[in-house]
């Protein structure tokens, strides 16, 4: 059942990063809020292409996949929080990309936990 879980969570990923990719308004305002350099944006959709295809595939070294898209997501919640906790606090809208949203911040949350228990942390 777990190899299933994995499967779906990598294919989240690959829907985001398409999804994403049509998101340049969204993906440049991402930037600015975490004070990312310019097209740097690109590299994220690289990131999280690379960890839907490894976890689509389910290869043998998927912990590690695991590991690397939980250190991705938990310093993205927190450099949200800190920066942002106010509007996240007040806000309920993007949950496609990163926004100091609070729908964002729980959506990416949720992940993060259900990553946790597919790696049984």
């Amino acid at each position: 059942m777990k190899d299933i879980y994995t499967r779906i969570l990598g294919f989240v990923f690959i829907v985001v990063a398409f999804h994403r990719m049509f998101l340049k308004k969204d993906r440049e305002r991402e930037l600015i809020v975490f004070g990312l350099p310019k097209h740097s944006d690109f590299l994220i959709i690289l990131i999280e292409l690379i960890i839907g295809i490894l976890l689509l595939l389910n290869v043998s070294y998927k912990k590690n996949v695991l590991k690397l898209f939980l250190l991705f997501f938990v310093v993205g919640c927190i450099i949200i929080l800190f920066r942002n906790h106010k509007k996240i606090l007040s806000t309920y809208n993007e949950i496609w990309t990163f926004q100091p949203t609070a729908m964002s911040f729980a959506m990416h949350l949720y992940i993060i936990l259900i990553v946790l228990m597919l790696i049984q942390l």
